[in-house]
């Protein structure tokens, strides 16, 4: 066993493997490990290699599963005979690659190739939840330096970020920094093209498309860059669908910092083409696309639809860097709310659409945060204490004396508990505390009780309230409230006397509210 592999098998957990059936049944191939190896068998020790070549074998569309992790490219291309052992990864039936998540799943050549390269007549290929980044095509085999498809067929992508790729052209032209596609039909969704690069005499450093039909529906192309003509993209008799499509920060040094190429069959709806570069005609070259509205962007390229807009800043934050990137709107951005017509369930990221009255243009919707909950400043009211009886006796916590129990022997029986009642004006915690009356005497405005009293001798008497050690909480809900008071507080059983129970409530919100009060008597007997 090579030590690579087994490295891997402690970091990416090994998925049940479908082994290829018979030729008519579509298989499902799982990756085990991240080296890339090609000895000829996807088993249970499978590279992404292995499993493209298993597919290309038989005549069935096959799925291949990765796992998350990043799976370098590092066999050298030269001599590359389009076999597939060595360089780029050449599929030459139809195919689908999932991934665990563009941030999850990465295919990085390291090497001097393309990653993808579709070969086979009439071939699809979907690429769905992962990363396609680091290849290299150079000259004379240059177009496509992420992914490269020259067939007829479809090239669909979901949820997948095609970052850093280079197409090295010389005298002739570098094609499609990011993506090649030619013939067939090219379908991106829920994706970014970003940071790729058409070097030398390069056109389409993002996207690259010729006689095909290009659907994009909530794509960021931003910081592409070409040697020549068409930094983010370039139509080439290809005809074009544009929806919630964010066309940024792209360069070419020499037309089209945006969308350059044959425009009139493009059309554009509620998208952003904004703050590119280039010497001659930076956004878009003319004549440009037909807006069918909603869109963000200079009257140059075609965005002269009364929904459109043409602002000098649209007003978008820097690329996001976590999920599929995406320029977000800033609060006040032209594009908030201008999107129209039908709009995607989500922006590329997820983000449910719309977030406001209407949809954002452009791929990335601008989350408004929901509403405060109203403060509750509202204080609650407590009143109505009472207690039936008023007067009773608390139950001795011992055994009944004789005394006692022949007083029950000729029925005279005493209240043992009285049910005390209130009412709240909402849900609150009532904290009760309990005051007895005693008697003291009077010096002055005050009411003096004890020794203190003691030495006034026949001063004037007087009655004042003395807290009792101790409390208890009362869970009240709004309305009426009862509970069954013992006469005991805190375990301490109250002497005879007269009482006074006040409760202040305090709601959930932290108001509090005032005391109200109640009294009631132990009785001697």
């Amino acid at each position: 066993m090579r030590a690579g592999a087994h490295r891997l098998r402690l970091a990416v957990p090994i998925i049940s493997l479908l082994v290829i059936a018979t030729p008519a049944q579509a298989a499902t191939l799982v990756v085990t490990k991240a080296s890339d190896s090609a000895d000829g068998a996807c088993d249970a020790d499978c590279s992404l290699r292995e499993a493209i070549i298993a597919a290309n074998a038989d005549a069935t569309a096959d799925e291949i599963v990765l796992p998350a992790a990043v799976l370098r490219l590092e066999r050298s291309p030269f001599p590359d005979d389009n076999s597939g052992d060595v360089g780029d990864l050449d599929v030459t039936g139809d195919l689908t690659i999932r991934g665990q998540g563009a941030n999850a799943t990465t295919v990085n050549s390291t090497i001097e190739a393309r990653v993808f390269d579709v070969l086979g007549p009439n071939t699809d290929l979907r690429l769905r939840d992962l990363t396609v980044t680091g290849g290299h095509a150079r000259f004379p085999d240059d177009s496509g330096g992420g992914i490269n498809a020259e067939k007829s067929g479809e090239l669909s992508l979901e949820r997948v970020i095609v970052r850093d790729n280079v197409a090295q052209g010389a005298a002739s032209v570098g094609p499609g920094g990011g993506i090649y596609k030619s013939g067939g039909r090219l379908v991106v969704r829920d994706s970014a093209i970003v940071g790729n690069r058409g070097v030398a005499a390069g056109f389409g450093g993002g996207i690259f498309a010729e006689s095909t039909s290009a659907e994009l529906t909530n794509v960021t192309v931003a910081e592409n860059l070409a040697g020549h003509r068409g930094g983010g993209v370039y139509l080439s008799a290809a005809a074009g669908d544009f929806v919630n499509v964010t066309i940024v920060s792209n360069e070419a040094r020499g037309f089209g910092g945006g969308l350059d190429g044959d425009l009139s069959l493009l059309r554009l709806r509620s998208s952003i083409v904004a703050a590119n570069a280039a010497p001659t005609e930076p956004e878009c070259t003319s004549p440009g696309p037909a807006s069918d509205g909603g869109n963000v962007g200079p009257a140059a390229c075609g965005l002269t639809q009364p929904s459109d807009a043409s602002p000098a800043d649209p007003g978008l934050g820097p690329l996001s860097t976590s999920g599929i990137p995406v320029r977000e709107p800033l609060p006040g951005s032209p594009a908030v709310d201008r999107a129209i017509g039908p709009c995607p369930l989500t922006d590329a990221r997820g983000v449910p659409r719309p977030q406001g009255p209407a949809c954002d243009s452009g791929a990335g919707e601008l989350p408004v945060p929901p509403l405060a909950p109203p403060t509750d400043t509202t204080a609650p009211v407590g009143s109505k204490l009472a207690f039936v009886p008023r007067r009773f006796r608390p139950r001795v916590k011992r055994a009944p004396s004789i005394a006692s129990a022949s007083a029950r022997k000729r029925g005279k029986r005493s209240r043992r508990t009285s049910r005390a009642s209130y009412r709240l004006s909402e849900d609150a915690r009532v904290r009760f505390t309990v005051r007895r009356r005693v008697t003291g005497r009077k010096k002055g405005k005050r009411c003096l009780i004890g020794k203190r009293s003691r030495r006034l001798g026949k001063a004037r008497k007087c009655r004042r309230f003395v807290r009792v050690r101790g409390a208890f909480t009362h869970r009240g809900k709004q309305g009426a409230n009862r509970f069954r008071f013992s006469g005991y507080v805190r375990g301490r059983r109250l002497r005879p006397g007269v009482y006074r129970m006040s409760g202040v409530p305090t709601d959930a919100a932290g108001n509090r509210g005032r005391r109200f009060s109640g009294s009631f008597v132990i009785a001697r007997r």
